[in-house]
């Protein structure tokens, strides 16, 4: 439509009534706002915009024109976007209208705008909706007159009492120029605040249509209307353009109303300070006010903020700007703004002098109130001259000095040595003032510096990374400090840089810099509290940490041992810095109670601590913390449903932490490691892991996005991975994924803190489960195993502690076991290990499972011996020394009890072999393994190796003639449990295969089938191989398995070349891994003197395959010359030479000799005076 035609109908509709001019004036303004959203965004995004169909915050990022930026950024405060507002005649804004672009859940009625309970008013249409408040124009027809009407709908973090506070700050007030409030009261369960209605505009909508004059004299009621204010004990702190309503009236003249005191404090001498808490919007923001000195604000705070709305009207922005809310504040801190008058030379010079006096640093250099401004503008107007001055070149000298704090030290070190000259007395005094100001100076700072991060804290959800790097700017200034030669500076520069990085929540290095403070005489009680405090902080970490360790015995232990190391200091320091508020009291005592696991006293001071703050985040993680421990504790004895219970209490007081303060990084990862509890949690009590797996995940990954480069975080989604990881392991699935994905967040961990343990710890734990699960799945694990021990040794560089000697210690024996398993004998890992264990133990006499670590070293050794034909009678005595040690640390310690069982079980084999009685040793394994189980009856070790025990001792009543079933049934009852917790436990398939063996041959021997037996045999020697084919076990029980299949068929006169196929197969496949094993190479010497004795039987030669088997059971004896039952098969296989021979006329006098030769090491071996067991069982010969 043409600019004419629409004038035309706006002339019109005021002729009619229908507009007053007010709104005409409005509706020009609107549309010329419209038009330049049009140009620069297109007509479609911005109808969309219009109907609030599109989120202002969705545009900015395809935006490269400042003014179009600057167009959708007001789009969130102008009545543009009130589409629900009624026709284009009431574009208001009123008292504590809410800025959220987030429409809230219609309260009761709205839609239909009716009000229960609010009959006194009628409402004629809604003007505002916000995220805890809907704006109404209404009448009050007992005074006939129109109100804005805000009305309340809930009360989400207390946000009703604010508005509520507002509003009787705001009705203290009587001024023209503030918006008055007629009510506050409450009906139909709505509170609601009735207020003057305004048809006007904010202050930064028509900024650019106002004149010079008009701006100046607007901030001049303004100022006048702030000094009422102060007259009435208030102050504003949030005095900004869009808190300034103006409304036109019929002279054509601007009338401001000043807005929104929901940030009012009242100065009052019992008021509780809310020391270092920042309010209030930082381009306007004084710099005490960014500090958040709060005890320090007063009238001239608002004076400050009112200079600022006067920059912004004269030069069209802000003193400050910057990307983040921090940036502003340092800058508000730290640097001067650009004057006026060089962004627009056509500013008068009084008014610039004026503004910069208001913007002055110093509280003290300002006007000494809003009224005395006031009347320096009213002089301006008036042209009559200005009481405010230029800074003199004295004054700008010394700020400038201030800023270059280097030539300041430069210039003060010549003074002092003059002054040294001059008298000692002097330069003492001088000294200390030097400290004292410097410590001031730097307290300053580094209260900004807590504040400023406490308000990235307090912003919705962001990455921080920005506010921390600009932080540690100020922090690589007061680093100069501490390099200066003058070791006055030493301590408080420490200490302040301290200070920083305890608000960066970087506590080691806070640690080492307070330390530094405190080591220079510098010992004020607020480095003491310092001190105790982020002490504190690294005993929270440290008793994280405690976490990863599985057994809850040992855990229990490293806690006493943390408690030794940190209770004392931490208690001694905070008792030092009592008096320093730094935090009250009440949170001291409630983490000093926490620490002494006094968790009903710490929840009683922690929330006695949170009510004397209004944003008490710290103290409600402490409380969910309490709450989070013993749910652990509840968890650990087996308490589950009281353990959930904890968790989810827990994980609702972080929730509110983070309604408080929505980055505050503590919180989210806190939310992360809840979820590792949940997972451990879930896999104890049998329930699915899968939803807190999960969900842990996504909450590990929200943490991150606050804050990237958070170690500890990464630390604890490498965990969560490698717990996850361990699950599906132990339930049969392939974990390579999840670890692959554990080791790249533990690897991140490193590089982010290459000086802590921390992170070599972890990704030594993810290659630790890496190799076990290789290992335990027939592939090579040494590479794992070389990883895990590489970072643990890392680990222990940085923190020779007892536990990561025994970290290193546990990686020795795991690469002894690999090592042995594939032929090797390396004494220098036995040698390490032990000495490792010895080492942690001197660290920590108490340190249970460095005994029982020790007895596994010892015990793999002895097994190494047994296996080689060595007495590993000394090395297992050694193994139950440790392991007996362990148990009266900690008689509860599983681990010591399985290890126990197993060592008993090798000395019953042993003497097995040896031909001695094994019943003393078989009845001691079984005891300890039993013990296990009744510590978990689940723990999977103990549950096949008790059936291997009762499994040999079956085997050795058959021997002996006696009856093996009621033995075997409960080899078989554990065997079977085994199986049921992890079907893919290769180990437990194979014990079985033989226990099921021995029951064939025991069949036979009692003249009955034992095909049932021998086909179970097989079966689960199938199952042993599918599970680990590289198992040396796995492989012996199959191919033993086809041998026995194999002799059955010899004794029945059946062929017995199939079965002895299979078996060939499976063992020659095994004798690529286990070469060096003799029982491979013993039982294919076995199917050969099989199958010679078919061809023997059926009329063909025997003597290629006997030769064979002579061959096979040679390379036996090289690899165990002691074994007693090769000697036997030996034997045999000579007596059948010479028993073929002798019928068939030939000479089977070296044949005999050599059964003979065989016969008598059998007896040396295995003395056995009736000469029974110098002949095998097999299924086709019973000695």
């Amino acid at each position: 439509m043409q600019a004419e035609k629409e004038d035309e109908i706006l002339r019109r509709a005021l002729r009619e009534g229908r507009l007053t001019p007010g709104e005409a004036e409005r509706l020009r303004i609107e549309a010329g706002a419209f038009r330049r959203l049009v140009e620069r965004l297109g007509p479609s995004v911005t109808l969309l915009l219009v109907a609030r169909r599109l989120d202002p915050q969705t545009v900015l990022p395809y935006l490269d024109d400042p003014e179009a930026v600057a167009l959708v950024r007001r789009l969130q405060d102008s009545a543009l976007l009130e589409t629900d507002a009624g026709p284009p005649s009431s574009p208001t804004r009123t008292l504590g209208e809410a800025e959220s672009s987030e429409a809230p859940p219609v309260g009761p009625g709205v839609s239909q705008i009716t009000l229960p309970g609010l009959d006194r008013y009628v409402i004629l249409q809604k003007l505002a909706q916000g995220g805890t408040a809907t704006v109404f124009k209404a009448l009050d027809p007992r005074l006939n007159r129109p109100v804005a009407l805000k009305v309340l709908w809930g009360d989400t973090g207390g946000q009703v009492r604010r508005i509520l506070r507002e509003a009787q700050a705001q009705a203290k007030v009587e001024h023209e120029n503030v918006c008055r409030v007629y009510e506050v009261g409450e009906a139909g369960g709505l509170h609601y605040i009735a207020m003057q209605y305004i048809e006007g505009f904010t202050l930064d909508q028509v900024q650019k249509q106002l004149t010079l004059e008009q701006k100046v004299r607007l901030v001049k009621r303004v100022a006048e209307a702030l000094h009422a204010a102060h007259r009435q004990g208030l102050i504003h702190r949030d005095i900004k353009p869009s808190n300034i309503m103006v409304e036109l009236t019929e002279d054509g003249d601007w009338h401001p109303y000043v807005l929104d005191f929901g940030l009012a404090r009242e100065i009052h001498p019992s008021e509780a300070t809310l020391t270092h808490v920042i309010v209030g919007t930082p381009q306007y923001m004084a710099p005490e006010q960014a500090r958040g000195e709060v005890e320090r604000l007063d009238r001239r705070t608002d004076v400050y903020s009112l200079g600022a709305t006067l920059y912004e009207l004269l030069v069209g922005r802000p003193p400050f700007e910057g990307s983040t809310p921090v940036e502003v504040l340092m800058r508000v801190l730290s640097e001067e703004p650009t004057p006026p008058r060089k962004l627009d030379p056509s500013i008068p010079v009084d008014l610039e002098t004026i503004v910069l006096k208001c913007l002055e640093k110093d509280p003290q250099r300002r006007y000494e109130s809003a009224r005395a401004l006031a009347d320096d503008l009213g002089r301006y107007l008036d042209g009559e001259p200005i009481l405010a001055r230029p800074a003199g070149w004295t004054y700008r000298l010394w700020k400038r000095a201030r800023k270059h704090k280097a030539l300041l030290t430069a210039v003060g070190a010549v003074l002092f040595v003059v002054t040294v000259l001059l008298a000692l007395n002097v330069r003492t005094q001088l000294r200390a003032r030097r400290q004292a100001a410097l410590a001031q100076r730097l307290g300053q700072t580094v209260q900004a510096i807590e504040g400023l991060m406490q308000m990235a804290f307090l912003l919705p959800p962001h990455d921080i990374r920005r506010e921390k790097a600009l932080v540690m700017e100020r922090i690589r200034e007061i680093e100069g400090y501490l390099r200066d030669r003058d070791p006055i500076f030493r301590g408080p520069a420490a200490y302040a840089l301290g200070r920083a990085y305890l608000a960066l929540q970087d506590y080691d290095r806070a640690r080492t810099l307070l330390q530094t403070a405190w080591d220079a005489e510098y010992r004020e009680p607020a480095v003491a509290y310092a001190l105790g405090l982020t002490l504190s902080h690294l005993y929270r970490r440290e008793l994280e940490a405690l976490d990863r360790i599985g057994d809850p015995d040992l855990r229990e232990a490293r806690r006493r041992e943390l408690a030794e190391r940190y209770r004392t200091p931490i208690l001694q320091f905070l008792r030092q810095g009592r008096s320093v508020e730094l935090a009250g009291p009440a949170y001291v005592e409630a983490l000093v109670a926490f620490y002494e696991r006094r968790y009903d006293e710490a929840l009683t001071r922690v929330r006695a601590a949170a009510a004397q703050n209004p944003w008490p985040y710290e103290e409600r993680l402490l409380e969910a913390e309490v709450l989070r421990d013993r749910g652990v504790e509840a968890a650990e004895r087996g308490r589950y449903d009281e353990a959930q219970d904890l968790f989810r209490r827990a994980e609702s007081v972080y929730r509110g932490v983070l309604e408080i303060a929505r980055s505050f990084p503590s919180a989210h990862g806190a939310l992360c490691r809840l979820a590792v509890h949940r997972l451990d949690l879930a896999v104890r009590a049998g329930q699915d892991p899968e939803p807190p797996w999960e969900a842990g995940r996504t909450l590990c990954q929200r943490a991150l996005q606050v804050d990237p480069e958070d170690a500890y975080t990464y630390a604890r989604l490498a965990e969560l991975h490698w717990r996850w990881a361990l699950y599906e392991y132990q339930h049969g699935q392939d974990p390579s994924a999840t670890l692959e994905a554990a080791r790249r967040a533990a690897e991140t961990v490193i590089r982010l803190r290459p000086d802590q343990a921390i992170g070599y710890e972890v990704l030594g734990d993810v290659y630790e489960i890496q190799g076990s699960y290789m290992m335990a799945w027939g592939m090579d694990a040494g590479p794992a195993f070389e990883k895990a021990l590489e970072n643990y040794q890392k680990a222990l560089q940085i923190s020779p502690d007892a536990a990561h000697y025994n970290m290193v210690g546990l990686m020795y024996g795991n690469l002894l076991q690999y090592e042995l398993e594939r032929g090797r004998a390396p004494a220098d890992r036995l040698r390490r290990a032990a000495e490792a264990f010895q080492m942690a133990l001197r660290l920590n006499p108490s340190l249970y499972n460095a005994y029982s670590n020790l007895g596994r070293a010892y015990r793999f050794w002895g097994e190494s011996e047994l296996r080689r034909g060595r007495d590993p009678t000394t090395s297992l005595a050694q193994a139950l020394d440790a392991y007996r040690r362990s148990l009266q640390i900690n008689p509860n310690h599983i681990v010591a009890y399985f290890g126990l069982g197993k060592t008993h079980q090798l000395v019953a084999e042993y003497r097995m072999a040896t031909c001695a009685s094994p019943e003393e040793a078989l009845q001691a394994s079984v005891e300890a393994f039993r013990e296990a189980l009744r510590r978990d009856a689940r723990y999977i070790f103990a549950l096949y190796e008790l059936g291997q025990t009762f499994g040999l001792q079956a085997r050795h009543q058959m021997t002996r003639g006696q009856d093996p079933w009621p033995t075997a049934r409960q080899a078989l009852e554990f065997l079977d449990r085994a199986v049921e917790v992890n079907p893919r436990e290769a180990s437990a398939y194979a014990v079985r295969s033989r226990v099921y063996q021995t029951l064939a041959l025991d069949a036979l021997r009692r003249g009955e089938d034992p095909a049932e037996f021998l086909n179970r045999a097989v079966a689960d020697g199938q199952a042993a191989r599918q599970a680990n084919p590289n198992l040396a076990d796995a492989v012996l029980a199959l191919a033993e398995a086809w041998l026995s299949r194999a002799a059955w068929d010899l004794h029945r006169g059946r062929p017995p070349m199939a079965a002895l196929a299979e078996a060939r197969a499976v063992l020659q496949a095994g004798l690529g891994r286990h070469a060096h094993d003799f029982r491979l190479h013993r039982a294919l010497g076995q199917a050969a003197l099989l199958e010679g004795r078919w061809h023997a039987r059926t009329g063909r030669a025997p003597d290629a395959a006997w030769d064979e088997a002579l061959r096979h059971l040679r390379d036996a004896l090289e690899r165990n010359p002691n074994d007693a039952e090769t000697h036997r098969f030996m034997a045999e296989t000579y007596r059948r030479i010479a028993e073929y021979r002798t019928a068939h006329g030939q000479d089977s006098t070296e044949a005999r000799r050599q059964a003979a030769a065989a016969v008598e090491k059998v007896q040396t071996l295995c003395p056995d005076p009736s000469g029974a067991l110098s002949r095998p069982w097999t299924m086709d010969h019973r000695p």
